[in-house]
């Protein structure tokens, strides 16, 4: 008699993080939520306060700086506090876009939450200074304070995924945070931002990772 083996569902819990100036239905997000609820999963993606670009953009022009709000690494935790952490179960998948993954290791600094995979897509520590509304956000994000030895302890694995022609994270910069935290890396050639603007809104090399870990 042939036994046939048994398949085991896993039911997996993500939480998508996008990035400044982003939105939660933007880019490839809302895609990659719908494939993984379809295969039964739990899925986050939520908004983070933000003030507009352009408004930023003409606050800079008009006095040289400007005083952010909403967009600010506290509001940006406080939010996280009230509408993800209570919900969160044991060990999820954390996926950062951009500045998110620079806003996990803030929140892996904060609060007591261990991650059993996460993928970080064109993630930085530091970039060269070059669009101040940009700049300014991701000065107040810095992380050159955090202790990335105990970050690295609250994530079993991690993944960072960087292009060949990113039009704001160059090369070096994502190697450096996939260095600092000890992640591996993946090169995938011609995606830019992984971005809409880049022409991104669905990311099957992704989801066929996701699915490959929950195997």
């Amino acid at each position: 008699m042939v036994k046939l083996a048994q398949v085991i569902f896993l039911s997996m819990q993500y939480v998508i993080f996008h990035g400044a100036y982003g939105s939660a239905n933007g880019n490839w997000f809302p895609w990659l939520k719908d494939k993984l609820e379809r295969e039964g999963h739990e899925v986050f993606v939520p908004q983070y306060p933000e003030e507009d670009y352009e408004e930023v953009l003409a606050g800079v022009k008009r006095d040289g700086s400007f005083n952010f709000e909403k967009f600010t690494l506290n509001s940006w935790l406080n939010t996280f506090k009230t509408e993800v952490l209570p919900k969160l179960k044991d060990k999820p998948v954390f996926i950062g876009h951009s500045i998110g993954p620079l806003f996990i290791l803030h929140i892996l600094s904060t609060f007591d939450i261990k991650v059993s995979k996460a993928y970080f897509i064109a993630p930085f520590l530091r970039l060269p200074e070059d669009d101040p509304p940009y700049d300014l956000v991701i000065r107040a994000f810095n992380a050159d304070k955090l202790d990335m030895e105990s970050i690295k302890g609250t994530i079993e694995k991690s993944l960072v995924i960087y292009s060949d022609n990113d039009p704001g994270v160059p090369i070096p910069n994502a190697l450096e945070y996939a260095k600092a935290l000890g992640s591996k890396t993946m090169l995938i050639s011609g995606m830019g931002h992984f971005n809409a603007g880049s022409g991104i809104t669905e990311f099957p090399e992704l989801l066929e990772l996701l699915q490959k870990g929950n195997s």
